[in-house]
C-alpha cells in the first residue's frame, strides 16, 4: 500500500514537472542586423535550453515572404519574388532538429531560418548567442519594372489600346472566392505550334490535357469551367483574353508545351507575368509564344500593351501551388530549382485575374516527347493542375491555419490507385 501511495506521489510530481516544461510563447523585440544595419522585430519566440526559436509566419511578414499554409497537406508554401520554397510541415530532413510545433504556431531556429533566407533571397541568418542578436544578410531585391509611359498622356499607364485591369480587393491573408476557371488550352488550327521531329504537335496535347482537367476541375472541385477552345481551332491571343475577360473568370491558366533547339532540354515551368523575363530563356519562350501577336504589331506594340498586374500576390500563390504538384503527382523536373519564373506573355498580362501559363516538358527532348504521347502521363499532368488548383482555393478561401487536421493528406500515388478504381 505504501509503495502504491509513493508511486502516485512521483507520478504527481512527474506530471507538474511536465507541465512546467511547456513552452513559453512571448512576444517581444528580437535584436538583428539587417546587412549591416542594426535593428529590431517584434516576433513570437520561443527559448529552450541554450537555443531561441522564431515564428516562422511573423519573420516571413517582415521581410516581404510570402507565405501560405494548405491544411490537408500540412504543406507551407513560402514565395518571394520568382524564388518559392515548399515544406512539409514535420517532415522535412533539412528542419528535423530545427523545428518547434507550439501553440498553433511554427517556429524555427536560426539554423531553420538560414535554410529559408538561402532557398528565397540568397541569404544567411546567423545567431550571435552572446549578443542575443540575429545576423542576417540577403540579395537585395530588384527594383520593379516601370511601365512603359504613354507618350500621349505622360502616365504610368500601359501605351496602346485601352486597357482595364479589374482591381483585385484582395491582400495577404484575406479571402478570395474562387467560382470560375479558365483554361487555356494554347495555339490550335492553322497555328501548330511547336512540332515534334516525329510530328507530334503541340496545339493536339494541350488540348487533350486541358480537357482533362476541365473534366477533372468539374468532377472535384465543383466549379465552373471556362475553355478558351474545346477543339482544334485556331483562337487569336487577342480572343483568348477576351473570353476569359468576358466571362468574368476568377483564375486564368494556359497550358502550352516547350520546345529548344537544344535536344537536350527537359523540364516544366510555370510562369506568372512580368514585363522583364527572369532570365534569357524565358525571355525567348515568351517571344516564340508572342510571335503570333507580334508579326502583326511589333515587339514594340506588344511591349507597349503589357501593363502591370493589379496584384500579382495571388497570381505567385496559384503558381507556386500548381508547381509544388506538378513535382508531386506528375513526376517532372522543375527547371531552374523549383522557381516560379516570370515573362512578358501576352495572354497572362491581359486577363484581368490572378493568371499562370505552364510550359509542360519539352516536345523537343525525346525521352519527354515519349512523356507526351503517354496518356496516363497527361492524365497526371491534369490532376496536378487540378490540384493545385485546390490547394490554391483552400489557402486563400479559409483563415490562414499553421496546424493541419487530424486527417492526413492521401500520397499522389495512393490517389492515382483511387481514382483508377473509381473508373
Amino acid at each position: 500500500m505504501r509503495i502504491k501511495t509513493y508511486l502516485l506521489i512521483l507520478l504527481s510530481f512527474f506530471c507538474i514537472g511536465a507541465q512546467g516544461l511547456k513552452d513559453k510563447i512571448t512576444f517581444s523585440e528580437v535584436k538583428v542586423v539587417d546587412n549591416g544595419t542594426p535593428r529590431k522585430l517584434k516576433i513570437y519566440s520561443i527559448s529552450r535550453g541554450f537555443d531561441t526559436y522564431y515564428h516562422l509566419k511573423g519573420f516571413c511578414s517582415a521581410y516581404d515572404i510570402i507565405f501560405s499554409y494548405v491544411p490537408v497537406k500540412k504543406r507551407i508554401l513560402l514565395n518571394r519574388g520568382t524564388s518559392s520554397l515548399r515544406l512539409t510541415v514535420g517532415a522535412e530532413p533539412k528542419l528535423k532538429d530545427c523545428y518547434i510545433f507550439s501553440d498553433k504556431k511554427y517556429f524555427l531556429s536560426a539554423e531553420g531560418l538560414n535554410y529559408i533566407l538561402a532557398g528565397l533571397m540568397k541569404g544567411s541568418v546567423k545567431a550571435d548567442k552572446k549578443n542575443k542578436t540575429l545576423v542576417i544578410s540577403y540579395e537585395t531585391a530588384k527594383k520593379p519594372v516601370e511601365t512603359v509611359k504613354n507618350k500621349a498622356n505622360g502616365t504610368g499607364q500601359a501605351a496602346g489600346p485601352s486597357r482595364i485591369f479589374r482591381a483585385i480587393p484582395v491582400f495577404k491573408g484575406e479571402k478570395f472566392k474562387v467560382e470560375r476557371i479558365v483554361i487555356d488550352a494554347g495555339h490550335g488550327g492553322k497555328d501548330p505550334g511547336a512540332v515534334s521531329k516525329d510530328g507530334l504537335q503541340e496545339k493536339q496535347l494541350t488540348l487533350e490535357i486541358a480537357l482533362e482537367t476541365a473534366r477533372m476541375i468539374k468532377e472535384n472541385l465543383k466549379k465552373e469551367v471556362i475553355l478558351t477552345r474545346s477543339k482544334d481551332e485556331y483562337i487569336s491571343l487577342q480572343e483568348r483574353t477576351a473570353i476569359a475577360n468576358k466571362n468574368k473568370g476568377d483564375i486564368f491558366v494556359a497550358i502550352h508545351i516547350n520546345a529548344t533547339t537544344d535536344r537536350e532540354a527537359r523540364g516544366t515551368e510555370v510562369y506568372i507575368y512580368n514585363t522583364e523575363p527572369t532570365d534569357r530563356k524565358s525571355g525567348g519562350i515568351a517571344l516564340r509564344e508572342n510571335m503570333e501577336y507580334i508579326k502583326a504589331g511589333g515587339i514594340r506594340s506588344i511591349l507597349g500593351e503589357l501593363g502591370s498586374k493589379s496584384n500579382d500576390y495571388l497570381s505567385i500563390l496559384l503558381a507556386g501551388n500548381i508547381l509544388d504538384n506538378m513535382a508531386g503527382y506528375a513526376n517532372v523536373e522543375i527547371r531552374n530549382k523549383n522557381s516560379i519564373l516570370r515573362a512578358p506573355f501576352y495572354v497572362i498580362a491581359n486577363a484581368n485575374m490572378p493568371a499562370v501559363l505552364l510550359e509542360v516538358a519539352f516536345i523537343t527532348n525525346p525521352e519527354e516527347e515519349r512523356k507526351l504521347r503517354n496518356s496516363e502521363f497527361k492524365s497526371n499532368v491534369a490532376r496536378a493542375i487540378t490540384h493545385g488548383i485546390e490547394d490554391f482555393i483552400n489557402s486563400t478561401s479559409a483563415p490562414e491555419q499553421e496546424v493541419a487536421p487530424v486527417a492526413a493528406a492521401k500520397a499522389p500515388e495512393e490517389e492515382k490507385k483511387q481514382d483508377n478504381k473509381d473508373q
